[in-house]
């Protein structure tokens, strides 16, 4: 959102860079502005209007949209010409975006009439891009799509690259909101190379905060920050107000997500300042992003403030109810107002299912988080399972969206260098190319260390640095059968801290991940490296421990609980210490043959071990053979 989603995290996704601080424009425009009607204009004048209003389209469509509509008034006396349509576009194409529907509409017919007039191939197509945006707008995303290829299939039209930006830039909006995200970072890129090509700086702008915003709802922190930054920094190089706020709560909801907090209390309140300064109403179009940054800084006044005003509703990317109540729902929970977040959560789910909109994964993912959260502090643990498995479902799709999207990126990248180097090689230019060789190599060697570090992030938990379930399942059974071939020992055991859940209550999650993180350290530092170390989830660890008998294995875990035991960790309340664990033990061709038998038994001795008064160690050999089998 402003994306994840994104600024948007998701919704803030739009046809430019600008949105307008006016919701519909006026077409009483001052006299001074409009040339009298039957007055008559130089035609050069009036090209110098309609360049003026190219140059603006994308960075202040309203304006665009009042010179289309002072060059319509000029040359209504000639309703046929070129001049009279190009005017009208402007205005319909301005009005679709940021504007009203029926006078979008109305102006784009009377264009279309006037191309059809002068034979015009290049406006009529220009119609037809209005047509599948106003398609868009009522969420009719399927008969978008056919004119999209309708207009695509029209190779034998001179188009100008403006017109390309266009097609690509709406065409890649509405694949995204298709959940197409193959095709949507594809026509991102492609829009982003027109760009490059044109003279005014709103398409370049536009593609980046695009970008930026996409690869944050695909999961892809990186290409975000890099494309927003570079949004941000541009558009404070023109007088834009509006894609000011675009790309800037586009950046913020990536620092958010990244928990850097701070940066985005810094953006919001920069944005809030900024913009209440320049007296328009475009704050009204961006207050949920800005919210965020409130409720990451824990301001929940000034967030609910913000969030009083509803959510914000345009054109490209839904009605942003769902990005609206996540950032509502973490106000709640800030607060300490559990069941309220978790009803709101339920409700918005609810009324989502029977939508015609698409909420992208991101934002879903995100709301199931406060749902979980807010359903174990309730302590209905039924219900934050529930939650979390759907959330964790979502992470791991978006985990592989993530890398998908650094893969398209980086092929981009390799595309654009051999396009130059093919145009070098034409050229002679020997020592240009040898660089652009030993470029396309280094970024070869990115996208290898990039599979590295997706394998990385896939199989890393995040908040202890461990190896998590989905690796432990991969690693665990050659383990196994590396034992087996040896004929050697093996231990299973699955641990779990005692009494977590009063740690999380009496003194806040933030202390109990600080608890995680130090058991999860002393973990790493106690056993050796020849361990299969896993967060299983929660406060629950699995070790799988090669060449190591079950009695050798309960000595080593016993010195581990008196090491746990010595941890201290400063909290609010006071100094926290003598913490413990419970653990169960399994031995391969012993108790079970299998990882996932292994694995079971550990867990019911655990189990057991909990039930006998929690801080021990048990053995499935030590059990009695009733108490292995419940």
């Amino acid at each position: 959102m402003l994306g994840p989603s994104r600024c948007r995290a998701s919704f803030y996704k739009i046809e430019s860079c600008s949105i307008a601080w006016r919701s519909v424009l006026e077409y009483q425009i001052n006299a001074q502005f409009i040339t009298p009607p039957h007055r008559f204009v130089p035609m050069t004048d009036l090209q110098e209007l309609l360049d003026q209003a190219w140059h603006e389209i994308y960075i202040d469509s309203h304006r665009a949209g009042e010179i289309g509509q002072r060059i319509a008034e000029a040359t209504q006396s000639d309703p046929a010409s070129a001049m009279h349509a190009y005017g009208l576009f402007h205005v319909a194409f301005a009005e679709v975006r940021i504007g009203d529907a029926g006078r979008a509409r109305e102006a784009n017919n009377r264009a279309r009439l006037a191309f059809q007039e002068c034979n015009d191939a290049r406006g009529l197509l220009l119609c037809d891009e209005v047509d599948a945006i106003g398609l868009r707008r009522e969420s009719n995303y399927v008969d978008a799509m056919k004119v999209h290829l309708a207009i695509a299939a029209r190779d034998d039209v001179m188009r100008e690259d403006v017109d390309i930006y266009i097609s690509h830039n709406s065409r890649a909006i509405t694949h995204e909101l298709m959940g197409h995200a193959d095709d949507a970072l594809n026509y991102y890129y492609r829009s982003l190379e027109v760009a490059e090509r044109l003279r005014s700086p709103g398409p370049r702008i536009t593609a980046m905060s695009n970008l930026g915003g996409y690869h944050h709802q695909l999961f892809n922190f990186e290409d975000a920050l890099h494309f927003g930054e570079q949004a941000f920094a541009a558009v404070q190089e023109v007088n834009d107000p509006t894609g000011l706020a675009v790309s800037g709560v586009e950046l913020l909801e990536v620092y958010f997500a990244l928990n850097q907090f701070q940066k985005a209390h810094e953006m919001a309140i920069f944005l809030k300042d900024k913009l209440s300064s320049e007296g328009t109403d475009v704050l009204s179009h961006i207050s949920a992003p800005l919210a965020l940054g409130f409720v990451g800084a824990k301001d929940y006044a000034s967030a609910q403030v913000l969030l009083n005003r509803g959510p914000s509703q345009l054109i490209a990317d839904g009605d942003g109810i769902a990005f609206w109540a996540w950032v509502q729902a973490l106000c709640y929970q800030g607060q300490g107002e559990f069941a309220r977040a978790r009803e709101l959560v339920e409700r918005t789910l609810s009324e989502r299912a029977d939508s015609d909109h698409y909420d992208l994964p991101y934002t879903m993912m995100r709301l199931y988080e406060v749902a979980a959260d807010c359903s174990e502090a309730l302590d209905d643990t039924a219900a934050a399972l529930a939650y979390t498995k759907r959330s964790r479902a979502l992470y791991e799709k978006l985990v592989l969206l993530g890398a998908k999207a650094r893969q398209v990126a980086l092929q981009v990248r390799h595309e654009v260098l051999e396009a130059k180097q093919a145009q070098l090689a034409a050229e002679h230019e020997r020592e240009r190319l040898e660089k652009l060789n030993a470029a396309l190599q280094a970024q070869i060697a990115e996208t290898n260390l990039l599979h590295a570090q997706l394998r990385e992030l896939a199989v890393r938990d995040s908040l202890t640095g461990l190896n998590n379930r989905r690796y432990l399942f991969e690693a665990a059974p050659s383990a196994l059968e590396l034992s087996r071939r040896r004929n050697a020992p093996l231990c299973v055991a699955m641990l779990d801290l005692d009494h977590f859940k009063r740690v999380n209550d009496e003194h806040g999650h933030q202390l109990g991940d600080e608890v995680l993180q130090r058991f999860s350290q002393l973990l790493s530092e106690r056993l050796r490296r020849s361990d299969i170390i896993c967060r299983y989830g929660g406060e629950e660890f699995v070790v799988v421990m090669p060449d190591v008998q079950a009695h050798e294995a309960s000595i080593i875990l016993t010195s581990l609980q008196g090491a746990f035991a010595r941890v201290k960790v400063q909290s609010v309340k006071g100094e926290l210490y003598g913490l413990c664990f419970s653990a169960g033990v399994a031995q391969f061709a012993v108790d079970g043959f299998s990882f996932e038998s292994l694995l079971q038994v550990a867990d019911k001795c655990l189990y057991h071990a909990k039930n006998s008064g929690r801080a021990r160690i048990d053995l499935a050999t030590g059990l009695k053979p009733d108490a292995r089998q419940a």
